[in-house]
């Protein structure tokens, strides 16, 4: 049930692309890039049916999070990973 009910968060993400708000938000190539991750792990997960249930949520979640990594380093220069930390006020 959860490969199905990601697929089905991806395809929606993949449609907002092309909203009015989104192309405000987000400029060609973001969503251009966006909409190619979203594709290629859409693509990959419909192959992955009949894998272990849990897998397929996990790599899609793992490859989603490294696509997003890497757009804010190409945008930051480089990540700089940090441990969340809370301050005392």
């Amino acid at each position: 049930m959860h490969l199905q009910i990601l697929r089905l968060e991806l395809a929606i993400l993949l449609d907002a692309c092309d909203s009015p708000r989104w192309k405000l938000l987000l400029d060609g190539e973001q969503r251009r890039s966006l909409s190619s991750t979203l594709e290629d792990v859409l693509g990959d997960l419909a192959g992955a049916a009949h894998a272990a249930p849990r897998l397929p949520v996990e790599w899609a979640q793992n490859r989603l999070l490294d696509a997003i990594r890497a757009t804010r380093s190409a945008c930051d220069g480089a990540l700089v990973e940090q441990p969340w930390r809370r301050t005392a006020s």
